[in-house]
């Protein structure tokens, strides 16, 4: 071997020792000749979901066995139904329906539910059986109910639901009908340790609440309301109105260790009920948020506050946390709320604002915090991690929405991107937050976590480049507007982050940020390589 090559030999170990330091490798391996981003690990996706026409998510649940659950709403004939579900065909109108992936981001089964008018389906959980239990709103006079329903026939004006579906789709257990001659809307739905069904909404019906409820007329236009009924549906064990003299509406549910009520929406009404000596005691105006928690067999109220400014303002989100805390969210124009304990004390800008606050277990307020950017910001849905973490996904149009180092997507794509954000539990400070988008509109309006901290997220999408994960189920956008999930361990981020596209399909490694424990293990690397060319540089 002559010396050339020994020395051409020698370069090439060397270069390959500089880039295969498993931290550069990991960096290197990644970058697509497109500048796409891809971080990969099992049991994450991302996918679209839907058909010829336009679908929309409302809400995305994981059942027992960590599987997925999406609902939501369909405009499509042609949806991906699976042979032997309840429902295969579109019977018309706004047709619900609802998914099942497994962690892995294979259809498990996909079915319509709805009659032949229009449905919204709102919540999704599941019972000790893994059963899947949704709920919602219905004008179809043939929703399909079950023999055993606890109301078999519409009762007018529009009314809410409640459909108990096996765990493969394929037997509609239970679903009755549940209203008066007016309107209704279920909105929540949660189980007690023995499967009977909590649930919440709004009514303009009246006659409905049974005797020794806390509130067993209705205040307004429109009352909130909170009720139990049996596991087998057969009977209805109370129900109780909550509202003022106004308009009242509960958006939002959850139920805390000892399954009381806690809900929150809007409210017109000046003397909303149990607020005095709370966190805010007085109407604000316009419409308010409010968070209210009433005792788990609907004859009490144990807290309620109004929390809003002078503006439009709504409750969209609420959970509990390990504690019993309870954390509220959701969108304001007001620019001022009442704030507490704050990272951001000021309205930032546009038509909306984020905000999030937690109360303790009797209504005792630990913060209230502003969240957003100069333009408009809306958050849609939250909950609290396994390490009692606060998690939002909305959507935002400001450039200058609050992200991390360590976002998924640093920069907003379009005019409206996703928006999902990690505020330490003390809400002081934000862990992570990131944008999620295309080129066209993204809308995020569902989010569950499980035990383990794995996070999906769900929504609706108008861009035709979502960043869709390699043998994705769906990796295309098939209509006008598409559902979309993503499955991620969002500390961790899973899934692919596509930068704006180059004219030509070179990536410069100049371009690319790398960390700096890499850059000092290359320089090493490069150093070694020019030693040992002058080494044998010198010999020759």
């Amino acid at each position: 071997m002559n010396k050339r090559t020994i020395l051409l030999s020698t370069i090439m170990i060397a270069l390959v020792f500089t880039f295969s330091i498993p931290t550069a490798t990991a960096v290197i391996a990644d970058i697509q000749i497109n500048e796409t981003y891809t971080i990969a690990a099992d049991s994450n996706y991302t996918t679209y979901f839907g058909s010829t026409g336009a679908e929309d998510a409302t809400k995305i649940a994981f059942d027992r066995e960590g599987n997925t659950l999406l609902i939501g709403q369909s405009q499509s004939d042609d949806m991906p139904t699976t042979t032997g579900v309840i429902q295969e065909t579109r019977s018309g109108g706004d047709e619900p329906f609802i998914a099942k992936f497994s962690p892995a981001g294979d259809l498990i089964f996909c079915t319509y539910l709805g009659g032949s008018s229009y449905e919204h389906i709102t919540s999704v959980n599941t019972d000790s059986d893994n059963n899947i239990l949704v709920s919602g709103h219905t004008q179809s006079t043939n929703f399909p109910v079950s023999v055993d329903a606890y109301q078999d026939a519409f009762g007018g004006g529009g009314d809410g639901f409640i459909a108990k579906i096996s765990p493969d789709g394929s037997e509609l257990i239970y679903s009755t009908y549940f209203g008066g001659t007016s309107e209704e809307w279920i909105y929540g739905m949660e189980v007690d340790a023995s499967d009977n069904y909590l649930f919440s909404g709004f009514t303009s019906s009246d006659g409905l609440a049974t005797a020794g409820a806390y509130q067993t007329t209705r205040g307004g236009l429109q009352d909130a309301f909170v009720a139990k009924l049996s596991a087998n549906g057969a009977s209805l064990n109370f129900l109780s109105y909550f509202g003022g003299s106004g308009g009242d509406r509960a958006w939002t549910m959850t139920v805390d260790g000892s399954y009381n009520f806690v809900i929150s929406g809007v409210t017109q009404s000046s003397d909303l009920p149990g607020v005095a000596g709370s966190f805010q005691e007085t109407y604000g105006g316009g419409t308010d948020g409010y968070i209210a928690k009433i005792s788990s067999s609907g004859a009490s109220l144990i807290f309620a506050s109004y929390y809003g400014g002078d503006d439009e303002d709504m409750g969209l989100g609420v959970d509990v946390d390990s504690e019993g805390n309870i954390i509220l969210g959701g969108c304001v124009q007001s620019e001022n709320i009442p704030t507490l304990n704050a990272m951001n004390t000021s309205y930032n800008g546009g038509a909306y604002d984020i905000f999030a606050a937690k109360f303790d277990s009797t209504g005792t307020a630990i913060f209230s915090t502003y969240l957003g950017g100069e333009q408009t910001d809306r958050s849609w849905d939250l909950r609290v991690d396994n390490n009692d973490d606060i998690i939002l996904v909305g959507r935002s149009i400001s450039s200058n929405y609050p992200t991390t180092v360590d976002a998924i997507q640093p920069e907003k794509r379009n005019n409206y991107d996703v928006v999902v954000t990690k505020i330490a539990s003390d809400g002081q400070s934000i862990i992570k937050s990131t944008f999620f988008g295309g080129r066209s509109e993204d809308i995020g309006e569902g989010i569950a976590v499980d035990g383990e901290g794995r996070v999906v997220i769900s929504g609706r999408t108008s861009s035709s480049d979502l960043n869709i994960t390699d043998g994705a189920y769906q990796p295309a956008k098939a209509g006008l507007a598409d559902v979309f999930v993503c499955h991620t361990a969002f500390d961790t981020p899973i899934g692919s982050i596509n930068t704006e596209p180059t004219s030509t399909p070179t990536t410069s490694l100049t371009d690319i940020p790398l960390d700096p424990t890499v850059l000092l293990l290359a320089g090493v690397g490069a150093a070694a390589v020019i030693i040992v060319i002058l080494i044998v540089m010198k010999k020759k």
